[in-house]
């Protein structure tokens, strides 16, 4: 402690050099001091539910963010390189295991083996991984891609693709897309189906008719079909093709099955054919021989 003499009072005041010295202090040394002011590293674990962020502007985030009472006027991007021109931008590669994986607006890209969901909303779904199996690419305004040779059971793109990256040579148990192209290109695909659809199920409830798809009568154009298949048509081991109408076969030719005689009850051309599911002997059968109304069936 020193003194220093005070012109404007005539006397001599302390000069306190060491702050260990000082009144109320405190507990902490310079040292502490400054290394407190100096932490990046957020040392009082403060959340941004304690401290209410508002955001004027964009907010890009490099890493995870829990934005619980968070106002933001403006642009979220969350990613080394999100889009900037969406209002939500997620672009970000994903080693997590957790389910499911979600993305937004842009991309996810799955660099790990997971047995559970990557899933893009208005993105793509990209797998990546070197190894393993991912259970479920799911891709759905930006299609589902396997970009790698490792394998994934089931990929879904629902628009513009679902797709096996050129070169790639991975195996997938089912590759479908809907209103999209199916791109297997490499890859050792077990089924590539354009529309797929799972079978309805229940537990205690209760289903009238469980239908796994339904193509409603079209009215409007100058050709109605409720469905067009210009190929074979499979129909599984053990299952039946049931006719509630007729089976077509080209132009009003075409073949058909109900109880009752057909003449003068079905119409239809020259060349269909009817059964009959209370027939019998000679009645089973019957063959439009003539006439282009609902007269001319003869009976085998």
């Amino acid at each position: 402690m020193s003194f220093k003499f005070n012109f404007f009072t005539g006397t001599f005041d302390k000069v306190i050099s060491d702050h260990t010295l000082l009144s109320n202090k405190g507990t902490n040394t310079h040292a502490q001091i400054d290394t407190h002011i100096a932490d990046t590293t957020d040392p009082h674990g403060a959340t941004l539910t304690q401290t209410t962020l508002n955001v004027t502007g964009n907010l890009d985030v490099d890493g995870t963010a829990n934005l619980d009472d968070t106002d933001i006027d403006g642009q979220v991007g969350i990613g080394t390189a999100p889009n900037s021109n969406r209002d939500i931008n997620i672009d970000r590669s994903s080693s997590s295991t957790t389910n499911p994986q979600y993305s937004f607006i842009s991309a996810i890209r799955q660099d790990t083996a997971t047995a559970n969901n990557i899933i893009g909303m208005s993105s793509s779904a990209i797998s990546e991984h070197t190894s393993g199996t991912i259970a479920t690419l799911a891709g759905y305004l930006g299609g589902s891609i396997v970009n790698s040779d490792s394998d994934v059971t089931v990929a879904h793109g629902l628009v513009p693709t679902a797709e096996v990256a050129d070169g790639f040579t991975p195996t997938l148990v089912i590759l479908s897309g809907a209103s999209t192209q199916v791109l297997a290109r490499d890859a050792t695909v077990l089924f590539a189906v354009s529309i797929w659809a799972q079978k309805a199920t229940k537990d205690t409830g209760t289903i009238t008719n469980a239908i796994s798809g339904y193509f409603e009568e079209p009215t409007s154009g100058t050709n109605n079909w409720s469905a067009l298949f210009d190929g074979d048509i499979q129909v599984g081991t053990g299952k039946k093709l049931l006719l509630t109408g007729a089976l077509g076969t080209k132009g009003t030719v075409g073949l058909s099955a109900n109880s009752g005689s057909p003449e003068g009850a079905v119409t239809a051309g020259i060349g269909s054919l009817y059964l009959r599911t209370d027939g019998g002997a000679g009645t089973s059968m019957y063959v439009k021989e003539s006439g282009t109304g609902n007269t001319g069936w003869v009976g085998k």
